[in-house]
């Protein structure tokens, strides 16, 4: 953990520009929003998954490669769910009301142009 807070700490303050160009690349960005949905949802997929499951489990490199992937791939697409339907909207309402909000300048600002316009 500490490395990996020495790599950020290189990275913001411009030591490494290579890897910090490479580490905030625009293409990590729709990996980035899902990794955090599949973290919430990746117990629940296990859970299922075992609680499924017909015979015990057997620990081949076959068997474990095919319950990581699934796991994996469930998910991520349950990650993709949340953020089609939780996030996103939330973040486009959230977008729209800092744009309302912006538009209205703020009320000091009101008030000291209609003492203005009083004493014209």
């Amino acid at each position: 953990a500490a490395c990996w807070a020495v790599i950020t700490l290189l990275c913001y303050y411009g030591y490494l520009p290579m890897v910090d160009a490479v580490l905030s690349h625009r293409y990590w960005t729709p990996l980035a929003r899902l990794t955090y949905g599949a973290y919430l949802s990746h117990p629940l997929v296990i859970k299922l998954a075992a609680g499924c499951a017909v015979q015990y489990y057997t620990f081949s490199t076959q068997d474990m490669l095919y319950r990581w992937a699934g796991n994996c791939v469930l998910s991520f697409s349950c990650a993709f769910v949340l953020w089609a339907l939780v996030e996103r909207p939330m973040m486009t309402l959230i977008g729209e009301a800092w744009k309302s909000r912006s538009r209205t300048p703020p009320r000091e600002a009101r008030a000291c142009e209609q003492y203005k316009e009083a004493a014209a």
